[in-house]
């Protein structure tokens, strides 16, 4: 970097004729090149909401990040005009879930830590029965899974799993 390591900061502005902040920006300008973050809520596909979105927003290129199950909430990551082109980016990145699982017979807290540990690392990982892609084992990976709280009356545990693109956490091993 030439004669210092280091980076000075000042105030700068940018010029007009080359672009303006985000927040100067109009709505048409944000949607041609923009991202919207969905909650996405129970019920719809992310193919739906996509397609609501579109319409709603009256713009032709829209597209997900990531497909959530029809029953799933959480982040629906919605890339418009331009920024559809960072639709494999956002598709191959890591995922975190927060779900909740019920158990068929009773579980204490240290079984259920054991198992939640051994899923760490490379696993093998298949489809739902039920999915849009092909039913085949594929490799994945879970950085990390742990239990947030187990209520052992009612066999229910609440999780949270942080994980490679493509895991289906509904079918972990």
């Amino acid at each position: 970097m030439g004669g210092s390591d280091f980076w000075e900061l000042s105030e700068a502005s940018t010029n007009p004729g080359f672009g303006c902040a985000p927040s100067e920006r109009s709505l048409d300008q944000l949607l041609s090149a923009g991202v919207v973050l969905v909650d996405k809520p129970r019920g719809p596909t992310s193919h739906q909401l996509a397609a609501w979105a579109r319409e709603s927003l009256g713009i032709t290129r829209l597209g997900h990040g990531g497909t959530l199950d029809p029953f799933a909430t959480g982040l629906l990551t919605l890339l418009c005009g331009k920024a559809t082109r960072l639709t494999d980016i956002v598709l191959k990145g890591d995922k975190r879930y927060v779900g909740v699982m019920r158990f068929g017979r009773d579980v204490s807290d240290e079984e259920l830590e054991a198992t939640l540990s051994s899923l760490n690392g490379v696993i093998y990982n298949v489809p739902p029965l039920e999915s849009a892609v092909k039913v085949q084992v594929r490799t994945r990976t879970i950085h990390s899974l742990r239990m947030l709280g187990l209520d052992a009356n009612s066999r229910i545990a609440a999780f949270e799993a942080s994980c490679s693109a493509g895991t289906y956490i509904r079918t972990l091993p």
